[in-house]
């Protein structure tokens, strides 16, 4: 591999875990989101 290689393949992996984390973040937001509803009640 050279050098241009490698720098993909870290801005990949990179792009690949930023995404993850996204996704992971959004998802326990949600999820927080539904549970405090939960609790609350339904609203009129």
């Amino acid at each position: 591999m050279d050098d241009g290689s490698v720098l993909v393949a870290i801005v990949v992996g990179l792009a690949i875990q930023y995404l993850l984390i996204k996704l992971a973040v959004t998802d326990a937001i949600l999820t927080a989101d539904r549970k405090r509803r939960q609790l609350d009640g339904p609203k009129p």
